[in-house]
């Protein structure tokens, strides 16, 4: 959440309009260096926000469920879905180290 957060922030300070490639060689290198830099950031924190949402999806509603399991006092049942489980929580802290890299 906390990671979204701060690549929003980031996202949204960064100037996002491509300028047009000027007629002058030494500029127009520029200039598509600084296009292709915009581009790039910006496919990364659209990753890096999806990634944060999928993670914080994943870890809020497993715990919204093991709770409620737990506290129906359906301990049997409960081990039964945490071990069905394993992957998608896998997935999420795969996906949490994701947003930080």
């Amino acid at each position: 959440s906390l990671m979204m957060n701060g690549a929003l922030r980031l996202f949204s300070a960064t100037p996002k309009k491509l300028m047009p490639v000027p007629d002058d060689s030494d500029l127009a290198k520029k200039v598509r260096f600084e296009n292709c830099l915009k581009i790039i950031f910006g496919l990364c924190m659209s990753i890096s926000v999806a990634l944060g949402l999928y993670t914080t999806t994943i870890f809020t509603i497993m715990s919204i469920y093991s709770k409620t399991a737990l506290g129906m006092g359906l301990q049997s049942d409960y081990n039964k879905w945490f071990e069905a489980c394993a992957p998608y929580r896998q997935w999420g802290f795969r996906s949490f180290l994701g947003t930080i890299l």
